[in-house]
């Protein structure tokens, strides 16, 4: 992860804390159309859209993450 994405990333996680759930979303959205592969982000992605409602779309995140780790096995 870059440095200024890690930035942004340490923000959005913040954010969270602070129960301001949209706001890390977009935060959260925008640096996974910059690293869609990141793992890490998408991990956060999928926990703050549980936050927010947004339950089958996390669930998609989740499902690919799932898939990452059984191909590492």
């Amino acid at each position: 992860m870059k440095d200024e994405h890690f930035i942004q990333f340490k923000k959005a996680k913040d954010l969270v804390e602070q129960r301001k759930y949209g706001e890390a979303n977009k935060i959260l959205e925008n640096l996974l159309k910059k690293e869609p592969n990141d793992s890490f982000i998408k991990f956060e992605y999928a926990k703050n859209l549980l936050n927010i409602g947004y339950n089958e779309k996390a669930k998609y995140y989740f499902e690919q993450l799932m898939q990452i780790g059984d191909k590492k096995r």
